[in-house]
C-alpha cells in the first residue's frame, strides 16, 4: 500500500490491527505505547513520533520501505489532445463522404432533401 500522509499511515495501521484480530489495547501493549497515542495515530495525527510509529509497525510485523516517487513524463493536456485525435480518426471523413455520395452523384434512388420516395 502506498502511504502518502499521516491519514494513510493511520488507516494502514488500523486495517492491519483489525486484520490480525487485535484491539487497540492489545496492540498498544505489544508496541509499548499508550492506547490514546495509538488511537491518535490511527486517526491520522500528523505529529506522531516516528520512533513510536516504528514500534507499532514492528508489533504488527510490518516494515517500512521507501522508494522515489514515480516521475510523470506526460502532460495531461497532451493526453487530452491525443484522445481527441483518436476520436476524430475513429470516424473517418471517408465514411461521412460515402454516406453523402448518393446525394451528390444524383442517383435516382438516393433520398434527397424535400423529395418523397414512394
Amino acid at each position: 500500500m502506498r502511504v502518502s500522509n499521516a491519514v494513510d499511515l493511520g488507516l494502514l495501521v488500523r486495517d492491519e490491527r483489525r486484520r490480525l484480530g487485535m484491539t487497540q489495547t492489545d496492540l498498544s501493549a505489544a508496541a509499548e505505547v499508550s492506547r490514546r497515542w495509538l488511537s491518535e495515530l490511527e486517526s491520522g495525527k500528523p505529529t506522531a513520533e516516528v520512533g513510536l510509529v516504528f514500534k507499532v509497525l514492528h508489533a504488527l510485523g510490518m516494515v517500512v520501505e521507501a522508494s522515489p516517487m514515480p516521475e510523470t513524463d506526460f502532460d495531461l493536456d497532451d493526453v487530452i489532445r491525443a484522445q481527441r485525435q483518436r476520436q476524430a480518426v475513429s470516424t473517418p471523413a471517408d465514411d461521412r463522404q460515402e454516406s453523402a455520395a448518393p446525394w451528390l452523384a444524383g442517383s435516382p434512388t438516393a433520398r434527397q432533401p424535400g423529395r418523397v420516395i414512394a
